[in-house]
């Protein structure tokens, strides 16, 4: 393999377990690197990266960008009564 390539800086642990999840469902290999660890910097705010080999970058980047844009599908607010009966009118 090729050597890593940064294609993702997530603000919090979760956010990188959700990007590196994504990729790896893609069949992409990731491997996530932290930057200061717990006890110097206890409130979760460190430094991660997400990194791929050179030959994913792109397709890495685009998946990345395909998820950030979609907005998440809005469910309507589900139907009371009293929106039943205003409409029987």
């Amino acid at each position: 393999m090729s050597k890593p390539s940064i294609v993702f800086r997530p603000l919090t642990e979760n956010e990188a377990n959700v990007v590196r999840r994504l990729l790896e469902a893609y069949g992409i290999p990731v491997s996530v690197s932290s930057g200061l660890p717990p006890a110097v910097y206890p409130m979760n705010i460190r430094e991660s990266t997400l990194s791929v080999p050179e030959e994913f970058r792109d397709e890495a980047i685009g998946i990345i960008e395909a998820h950030r844009v979609a907005p998440a599908p809005r469910r309507r607010p589900p139907r009371t009564i009293s929106d039943q009966d205003a409409s029987d009118e």
